[in-house]
């Protein structure tokens, strides 16, 4: 009998049919880089150390799905957020380009391959690309909500959208093109798009929020990638029930959803219409890795 592979696996869960098990798609991230030895700080800028460890971490552990995890403020950092880079922590926001508004202006979409740590990011993605073919290989890069917020910072953001709605949107239609442009460059390196979104849920927001000034845009960008053939992804942390069927009517291809929320809610919500990574799974499978360290 042939061998069932980790993409044998991810083929069936998008086919709505099961090989021998429901795949292991851990978002391990950072934590890669202790399997490999390597301080989070050299994981976050170095393309090798990154490679190394998603390399350590894949195997050790054999996922079905790599997930190039990075960080979640590299688009924002290519657009000018100043970063610190603590030796084993994930990097922090030093000052928002946009705490002025009137900054948006000057702002642009980055070039994926020049600007801020995007080359690191894409080089790695390449590497990993030809080294495996036995596991699917899936990007994890930020959202349009999400790189907004770390422009302008989280707090403001909830704000402008009472007190300067015209503003978030042009901010959006900006960050959206960031992710488009950004996520084309990734796909060309035969790696997923996976988009997280983690100031998008109603652990945050509000669900008029997320109906006003997100899903618009999640719609342009599935419709934009639809095009190209190209299914995305996405991953909400935190509380997400409320707002459940916003994200279910905009397309995505698979709903990777955190541990606040509810998985049975979720498939019933859905109706078969996006593959569901349900966050059960996933937290007993991390909680059985962490224990070996």
């Amino acid at each position: 009998m042939a061998t069932i592979t980790g993409r044998d696996r991810i083929k069936a869960a998008y086919k709505r049919t099961f090989a021998d098990r429901i795949p292991f798609y851990p978002i391990a991230g950072s934590f890669t880089a202790q399997v490999a030895k390597h301080s989070i700080r050299d994981y976050l800028q170095q393309t090798d150390c990154f490679v190394e460890s998603q390399m350590a971490f894949y195997e050790k552990y054999k996922p079905d799905v790599i997930v190039m995890l990075a960080d979640l403020l590299l688009e924002a950092e290519a657009m000018g957020t100043e970063l610190k880079f603590p030796e084993n922590a994930i990097c922090e926001v030093v000052a928002d380009p946009l705490a002025d508004k009137s900054n948006l202006s000057r702002l642009g979409v980055p070039d994926p391959h020049q600007d801020g740590r995007l080359p690191y990011f894409l080089e790695a993605c390449r590497l990993i690309s030809k080294e495996v073919s036995d596991s699917a290989i899936g990007s994890t890069i930020c959202g349009p909500w999400a790189i907004a917020c770390a422009l302008r910072g989280v707090e403001a953001m909830i704000y402008d959208t009472m007190d300067d709605p015209d503003f978030v949107h042009q901010l959006m239609q900006l960050t959206t093109k960031v992710v488009i442009e950004f996520a084309s460059a990734v796909r060309q390196t035969g790696v997923g798009i996976s988009l997280s979104e983690a100031p998008a849920s109603c652990s945050l927001i509000s669900p008029d929020i997320f109906k006003e000034y997100i899903k618009p845009y999640y719609h342009e960008l599935v419709d934009t990638f639809k095009a190209q053939k190209t299914g995305l992804t996405i991953h909400i942390c935190g509380f997400i029930d409320p707002i459940m069927d916003q994200v279910c009517d905009c397309g995505f291809a698979a709903i990777s959803i955190d541990s606040l929320s509810s998985l049975q809610k979720m498939v019933e919500v859905d109706q078969g219409r996006s593959v569901i990574i349900g966050q059960r799974i996933c937290h007993h499978l991390t909680d059985s890795i962490l224990r070996k360290f």
